[in-house]
């Protein structure tokens, strides 16, 4: 029989936006022609969909171009549906139970019943009980571009004014012809469903620190 866990996860209802504002760094690093790039974004998400104006930037356009900004148009494209496509249900994966993590949650195996953009061959990391998800993990079933092959991604959430949102998103690719590539987003919220918010989290401001001592 499914665990309370797995039943908790099935069974959640489909989950709206939730309109915010935030303040975004995106970052990516090449380590075989030793290339970085960086750019700071405003962004919101509103009745009209997902929208970003760039705020900032510096180092490789080609890093810049085909990796960072490339990011925000799929986040984009991705918002121009309703969401159900991407979304971490039994439509669009099939999610058996795989125990314990070290740190107490619950690890759910994702399969995807397609090969589609945005979906992912991996793990969502669920809370024991609620399933209020953690961390989800794994590699793109379809690459977000001809430049870009063999993603692997990690997007860490947390609790926010009683919104479970993403703070953290890390992927590694490989670039056609320039190797691989280390790529780092980290979200500071602003406001959220029209509620401003002062949350930085300790794991996001250790990121911050590290990326940018990685770009120096």
């Amino acid at each position: 029989l499914p665990s309370p866990t797995l039943v908790a996860f099935l069974s959640r209802p489909p989950s709206a936006p939730v309109m915010n504002r935030a303040h975004r760094r995106l970052e990516a690093v090449n380590t075989r022609h030793n290339r970085a790039g960086w750019l700071e974004a405003v962004t919101w998400v509103d009745e009209g969909g997902f929208g970003y104006a760039i705020t900032a930037e510096g180092g490789s356009g080609l890093i810049r171009g085909r990796v960072l900004k490339a990011a925000l148009e799929a986040e984009a494209r991705a918002f121009s549906g309703d969401g159900s496509g991407n979304a971490l249900t039994a439509a669009n994966y099939t999610i058996e139970e795989e125990g314990e993590t070290e740190e107490g949650y619950v690890r759910l195996r994702l399969t995807p019943r397609r090969k589609e953009q945005m979906l992912i061959n991996g793990y969502v990391i669920v809370t024991k009980g609620d399933a209020r998800v953690v961390r989800v993990e794994g590699r793109l079933v379809k690459n977000p571009s001809f430049w870009t092959t063999h993603v692997d991604v990690a997007r860490t959430y947390e609790v926010i004014d009683g919104h479970n949102m993403p703070v953290v998103l890390q992927s590694h690719a490989e670039l056609r012809m320039f190797g691989d590539s280390e790529f780092r987003m980290t979200i500071r919220y602003d406001t959220i469903e029209g509620r401003s918010e002062e949350h930085t989290s300790e794991l996001q401001s250790h990121l911050n620190l590290v990326c940018r001592l990685l770009l120096e």
